[in-house]
């Protein structure tokens, strides 16, 4: 799992236990499952499908996830809502349902991998960009600096004319 609990005698990772736990929670510190001898939980979410960030645009909208019907708006969303908070996941017809975006933590709670859970961003393109040209301007501006450079210190050196 991703979360944590942090209170003293319970503190570290949950466990996922869905109906299992013995209780009215579908989640426990994972410290009590042991503690009661349960075993029917997961506290170990695989994170293979989630890409890095610095790929992924930025979530800048938050909204139930099931209420959004286009994939962009889909993986820049954050869901707000309790246990289903967090990054909206884009899975199509393959939802399992009759919506096309899910919270990722419900999908994988459904064990559904047919989702995507980034918008990449789009590489920043120049255009009409002559890089020949920038090339050679920089090297002017280098080689007339050095010689302005050499200049002065030669000026420097010969005293007031």
């Amino acid at each position: 799992m991703i979360s944590k609990d942090p209170r003293g005698n319970y503190a570290g990772p949950c466990g996922w236990c869905g109906d299992k736990c013995g209780n009215e929670n579908n989640c426990e510190p994972v410290v009590w499952l042991k503690r009661n001898r349960n075993t029917n939980y997961e506290d170990c979410l695989k994170e293979e499908k989630t890409t890095t960030t610095i790929e992924c645009q930025e979530r800048t909208e938050t909204r139930n996830c099931y209420a959004i019907r286009d994939r962009e708006t889909c993986l820049i969303t954050n869901d707000p809502r309790g246990s289903y908070a967090g990054p909206c996941g884009w899975c199509g017809e393959k939802c399992g349902n009759e919506n096309v975006c899910e919270p990722v933590v419900w999908l994988k709670r459904n064990r559904n991998t047919n989702y995507e859970d980034c918008l990449k961003r789009q590489p920043v393109k120049f255009q009409n960009i002559n890089l020949q040209v920038i090339i050679s301007n920089f090297l002017l501006i280098y080689v007339q600096t050095i010689m302005v450079k050499k200049l002065l210190l030669f000026f420097q050196r010969k005293g007031p004319l």
